[in-house]
């Protein structure tokens, strides 16, 4: 309501009293006429004015034209608008103006003063903006609040862990909007910010928003923890958007183990629409086992392993074929120890021969082939870098 009144103040003094000098609006018992004789020389940055302007600032009858007279005077570039700011604000609790005609409370008169002193560099009153953030609700307008505090968080170290405790109070509020979370999460991420992995989950799991899930899931992909192909063929069946169903599909099989593999080629079945299903098959098709980052013994091992998972899963189809791919890769760690690089080299290229004869028959599926004869391409090609090439 003090507001209400305050803004028709505003606008009908503007309407009534367009003639008057800007000196004459600036000393107008009207209120409203100081606020657009203000406006006007903020607007034309009329520095003549700026020696009138200091001398009336403090003296205003209400928080928020002192507050208007001090952010014209940072505009106009005042040399003495940083002293009269820290002046102002050790004075708020002095100059009380009288009810009603004070709009704004003692916390937020402060506050909005502290913030004009961070748009000037000095960070000294940053404590208020603490201070009023802690005895406010989380809403709309303490939202507005994030930019500021990432900035503070950057200028002033020492305030650093005050910035993240706001930071988390706003993150895991229901009343902060989706923008103002996925900003949160976001800067989080780019300071490494020791629970970012917790913050993620939790903004995954939100069932509500849709960006923060995405910008969740992109930020543990980029970690690559080892509970996401959990995390994510959890989510698959109950994910309700369906671009980030088809992302984190895309992930999983980009992820790219056998059984990441089988759940896809187990899921496409049960998608409702066609054309999401389509898009599943054409990503699937295009999967090729990426080349990993391990030793040679570490990718020995994986193929073995991998060996009888295609089994398992049925792509490699009786058991006669199976039995002679495990006996080649069972015996491939003994002879890469043992250094016998000759016999190691046939295993390898029996296992790649044998794939490719059997690639588009009833004996190996074309994902059985792809593991087959793409990991055993690498191990041999990491062998050749080691020892040269195979014979």
């Amino acid at each position: 309501m003090k507001t209400i009144f305050i803004c028709f103040l505003f606008f009908y003094s503007v309407m009534f009293s367009q003639d008057l000098p800007l000196k004459g609006k600036l000393e107008s018992r009207s209120w409203g006429l100081r606020w657009a004789a203000l406006e006007q020389i903020s607007r034309e940055g009329l520095t003549e004015y700026i020696p009138l302007l200091e001398e009336q600032a403090l003296d205003q009858p209400i928080y928020d034209l002192r507050y208007s007279f001090l952010k014209t005077l940072v505009d106009l570039h005042s040399k003495n608008a940083q002293k009269l700011i820290v002046r102002y604000i050790s004075e708020i609790e002095i100059k009380i103006p009288e009810p009603p005609f004070n709009n704004l409370d003692i916390n937020e008169a402060k506050n909005k003063a502290a913030i004009l002193l961070i748009d000037l560099g000095d960070y000294s009153q940053v404590d208020l903006i603490f201070n009023y953030l802690s005895n406010e609700p989380v809403s709309t307008s303490t939202s507005g609040f994030v930019s500021l505090l990432i900035w503070i968080y950057n200028k002033v170290p020492e305030k650093r862990p005050q910035v993240i405790s706001h930071l988390l109070n706003h993150f895991n509020s229901e009343k902060c909007s989706s923008l103002t979370r996925t900003t949160i999460l976001r800067f989080f991420d780019s300071i490494n910010y020791e629970d970012i992995v917790e913050l993620s989950l939790s903004g995954f799991e939100d069932e509500n928003d849709e960006e923060l899930r995405n910008i969740s899931a992109w930020i543990l992909y980029e970690r690559n923890i080892p509970e996401l192909r959990k995390i994510l063929m959890a989510r698959i069946p109950i994910e309700p958007a369906p671009s980030s169903k088809i992302h984190m599909i895309s992930r999983l099989i980009t992820m790219g183990e056998p059984s990441d593999i089988n759940y896809v080629k187990n899921f496409i079945p049960t998608e409702k629409s066609e054309d999401h299903k389509f898009i599943h098959e054409i990503n699937l098709s295009k999967f090729i086992p990426k080349k990993p980052e391990f030793t040679v013994g570490e990718m020995i091992d994986s193929l073995n392993s991998y060996t009888d998972q295609l089994y398992q899963f049925g792509w490699i189809k009786n058991e006669v074929d199976y039995k002679l791919y495990k006996e080649k890769t069972k015996n491939l760690r003994e002879l890469f120890e043992q250094k016998k690089t000759d016999e190691l080299c046939s295993n390898l290229n029996w296992i790649i021969s044998q794939a490719e004869s059997q690639h588009g028959s009833d004996l190996l599926t074309e994902e059985g082939y792809k593991f087959l004869f793409y990991y055993t391409g690498y191990i041999k090609e990491k062998i050749e870098t080691e020892f040269g090439t195979c014979k």
